[in-house]
């Protein structure tokens, strides 16, 4: 019984570690996103990929309003013609929640925490979006 638990103490130590890597590292990511580090950042993203991420933003009521709309289809008008509209890997990794730029990716779907920061990083999203305009 002993061995039992001592093994079952280990593992779930080591899951918790695991857990609390993997959420610094997520944590990391998120900075970079916000505009610091060398992770992906919001200003660094294709306009491709903030289209896609603002129409992510809205449909998940992270971000709302008439103003948030009206971006929204701005941005979509100057993007189509462009070749960085829907059809686009970009834009399309942008509506599932990913945030892509330099080459790195910061998924913000999910819940708990982590959707409380993605309503951070989809403000700095609709402001990006406002500046592309």
């Amino acid at each position: 019984m002993r061995r039992h638990a001592r093994t079952l103490f280990f593992v779930c130590a080591g899951t918790l570690v695991f857990a609390g890597s993997a959420q610094a590292q997520w944590m990391d990511q998120l900075k970079g996103a916000l505009g610091g580090g060398d992770t992906p950042s919001v200003s660094s993203a294709s306009p491709g990929n903030i289209g896609g991420l603002l129409q992510y933003c809205v449909k998940s009521d992270y971000v709302g309003g008439q103003s948030a709309e009206t971006v929204q289809t701005s941005l979509m008008r100057k993007l189509s013609g462009t070749g960085q509209g829907p059809q686009t890997p970009q834009y399309q990794a942008g509506t599932q929640g990913v945030l892509q730029s330099g080459g790195q990716s910061l998924d913000l779907s999910g819940g708990g925490i982590k959707e409380q920061i993605a309503r951070q990083v989809c403000s700095k999203v609709l402001d990006y979006a406002r500046s592309l305009l």
